[in-house]
Parts: structure tokens; C-alpha cells; sequence
């Protein structure tokens, strides 16, 4: 069987199409929580405020935020309250926010892992940046928070792709919430959905490919 350049054009460039999805396929997890922990006790809650509850974090390479979380401790009530979750870079500056009312019932359907509601957004954070989560918690919903010893007992864990910061606070709505002395862990009333972005590697084998196509139409003069 007689191969043309354009044929072997047309197999080079479905080969280098298919690897390199393979490689963004293989070093791209798939979204995961920032923070994850067991239910805790009463001990381990702040019972409801009026203030901003969150905590911040640097991200260790470059990743995608799918969604902002809300924590949701209490049961399906008749009123439940209203929620503004943000995300700012450490110079104060928003880069994304959201707003959401947690429904009556049902909505356990809506909760990951049994603890927040997560609502999508799109937004970039660069390795070695240091960001804020926080959210509007409300009289009515309580947050998370833990010190050394009850982290290990309530199985605390971040997301790899992250380092945890400092928990933060501020009883004013508006505006980034400070550094929180009064928790050593937390809080996590904010949680934060990430992806790592796709690896450079992938783009140079497709744009090598590519080359290549170029060089071979050359040399058959096709």
C-alpha cells in the first residue's frame, strides 16, 4: 500500500492530537475540596456571627477554582440563611464572588461530602500566590474551626495542591477578613473547589507535532 505525504501528514497529526490528550489526561486531577474534615462536636463550632469566617492558603502550583463552598452544619430548617462566599488575592484585592440563599427542603443532594453546598465560579490562582476564602455566615449557621489536637481528632486535611495559611475574621461585612488569632485552624465556613491547570508539556508535544507536519508537507512538496 502506497502512503502519500498527506496521509502520513493527516496519521502524524491524529497521533499527536491523541498523546498529548493523553498526557493532560494523566497530570489533571480532577476538582477537589481545599479542606476536608469529620463532623465535629459542639466543641468545635462557632455558633453562628454576624461576621466574615474563613481562612487562607498559597497555592503550591498553578490551579482553576470550579466552585465556592458554604458550610452547612444544621439540619433542613424552615429558614435557612443567606451566604456572599469570596476569593481574594492577599493584597486585599476580590477576584471572585458568589451569593447564595440555602434552600428549605430538600438540598442534601446539593452538599458535598455531607457539609457544603458548592456553587460553581471560574478563576485562576498562580503557584506560589497567597490567597483568602471567606464567607458572610449569619447569626443562624454555625462554622468549623480547630486547634492542634482536635485537627488530628476530627481527621483535618488540604488539598495537596495547597499549604494552609492562618484562620481570618472580621466582624464587618465588606472588605477581606483579617488574620483570626482566637483559631489556630480554620475557619471553615468557606471552602474552595480546585483543579490543577493543564501541563505546558502537553501543548509543546501538540505544537511539535505540528512542526513536524510542517517539515514533512515540505520535503514531498504537498
Amino acid at each position: 500500500m502506497k502512503y502519500t505525504g498527506m496521509t502520513i501528514c493527516k496519521s502524524m497529526l491524529c497521533g499527536a492530537v491523541m498523546i498529548a490528550a493523553l498526557v493532560v489526561g494523566s497530570g489533571d486531577a480532577h476538582a477537589a475540596l481545599g479542606v476536608d474534615f469529620d463532623a465535629p462536636t459542639s466543641d468545635n463550632l462557632v455558633a453562628g456571627s454576624d461576621g466574615i469566617a474563613g481562612w487562607s492558603f498559597t497555592a503550591n502550583r498553578d490551579l482553576y477554582v470550579t466552585a465556592l463552598g458554604i458550610y452547612d452544619h444544621e439540619p433542613d430548617r424552615k429558614l435557612e440563611g443567606s451566604h456572599v462566599i469570596s476569593l481574594w488575592k492577599s493584597n486585599g484585592t476580590l477576584i471572585t464572588s458568589v451569593s447564595f440563599t440555602e434552600p428549605i427542603y430538600p438540598h442534601s443532594q446539593e452538599l458535598v461530602n455531607g457539609k457544603y453546598h458548592m456553587i460553581n465560579v471560574g478563576a485562576t490562582l498562580q503557584a506560589g500566590q497567597t490567597y483568602v476564602i471567606a464567607a458572610t455566615m449569619g447569626t443562624s449557621d454555625a462554622f468549623a474551626f480547630f486547634n492542634g489536637a482536635s485537627a488530628a481528632d476530627h481527621n483535618l486535611q488540604f488539598n495537596s495542591n495547597l499549604t494552609y495559611g492562618n484562620a481570618v475574621y472580621s466582624d464587618t461585612l465588606t472588605g477581606m477578613p483579617g488574620i483570626d488569632p482566637l483559631s489556630e485552624y480554620g475557619n471553615f465556613g468557606a471552602n474552595i473547589d480546585v483543579v490543577p491547570t493543564p501541563i505546558p508539556a502537553a501543548a509543546w508535544l501538540l505544537g511539535s507535532g505540528l512542526l513536524g507536519l510542517v517539515g514533512i508537507r515540505r520535503r514531498t512538496g504537498k
